[in-house]
């Protein structure tokens, strides 16, 4: 279930980063922060395969963290209006999606909980 949520919110994450690098004005530090949050998600993805139970809430922080952050962007995007409207707004949207249904299964698993809980030792 881990392995899963990683592997859609990279998929995301690379979609972001690609639109980024191809539209003629990108949004300053997006990119940074893109590669930053993929760091600090597989450290605590890679925290909760150890079990530790800190890799969750660090996990869940940055899906609810990341989907906060690209609808404040998607509105900025819309509040700009420029002719990139719609080429920005489309992987925003999508990035939105992918990250709340993420933070929802990962915070509503039983795999997961029982995965970082300590009472399965």
């Amino acid at each position: 279930m881990v392995a899963a949520v990683v592997f859609f919110i990279l998929g995301t994450d690379w979609l972001i980063y690609r639109q980024g690098t191809r539209t003629p004005f990108p949004v300053a530090g997006f990119q940074v922060a893109i590669i930053i949050s993929i760091a600090w998600f597989v450290a605590g993805a890679v925290a909760m395969g150890m079990r530790h139970v800190w890799g969750r809430v660090m996990v869940l922080a940055i899906l609810y963290g990341g989907a906060i952050g690209f609808f404040v962007t998607a509105i900025i995007t819309v509040g700009a209006a420029d002719g990139q409207v719609a080429v920005r707004l489309k992987p925003l949207s999508f990035a939105i999606l992918i990250y709340f249904v993420a933070a929802l299964v990962v915070a509503n698993s039983r795999h997961v909980r029982r995965l970082t809980s300590r009472v399965w030792e």
